[in-house]
């Protein structure tokens, strides 16, 4: 949110309103307070409020519920991975999720679809041990180093009940994600 304020709402007076994550509120609250951003959605609480809202409303509307993104880039790995080793998670890619929300534009909805749960599927259901493996493995890194949260996070597996038969957004598989992320890391140890 602060980098959205900083690059793309103060330069052009964007009017600007953010959903964040519990733990961002703090870090968030300095920019709504000055009035640089309009509102915030904060965490859980926040986006099933505002979802209410707007199923409530007479909004043509669609509420997507995107999962964990992943994108297909080299970065640090987390201090504490945001997940227990045993625990269901199911990412999407970042091009999925954003197929996703551009389909979901000019879809065509009815009462049974204005709510579609947006994830990976089948190829991204994993225990959050697989997916941290698989990362350690193409960084050289044991993954017994792996440190996890304390408690479960936010992951499961999601139901998509026809949300990608409606909106066609699952393009890329774990498989695939994983080729573009070990073609980044080969890029950048080129370098």
């Amino acid at each position: 949110t602060t980098e959205w304020v900083q690059y793309a709402c103060d330069p052009k007076n964007v009017p600007f309103t953010s959903g964040c994550t519990s733990i961002q509120v703090t870090d968030v609250m300095p920019y709504v307070k000055s009035g640089q951003v309009r509102g915030i959605l904060a965490g859980m609480p926040g986006a099933a409020e505002s979802e209410q809202l707007v199923l409530n409303s007479d909004l043509d509307s669609c509420v997507l519920r995107i999962s964990g993104v992943s994108i297909p880039v080299f970065q640090e790995p987390p201090e504490a991975w945001p997940f227990l080793p045993d625990q269901k998670i199911e990412f999407i890619h970042r091009d999925d999720a954003v197929a996703a929300i551009t389909s979901a534009v000019t879809a065509e909805l009815d009462s049974t679809t204005k709510i579609i749960n947006a994830s990976g599927g089948k190829t991204w259901r994993m225990k959050g041990s697989q997916y941290v493996a698989d990362y350690f493995k193409m960084i050289e890194v044991n993954p017994d180093e792996a440190i996890y949260q304390s408690s479960a996070g936010h992951f499961a597996w999601y139901s998509d009940e026809g949300g990608n038969s409606l909106l066609k957004y699952q393009n890329n598989s774990y498989h695939d994600y994983l080729d573009q992320l070990q073609g980044d890391i080969d890029r950048l140890m080129n370098e």
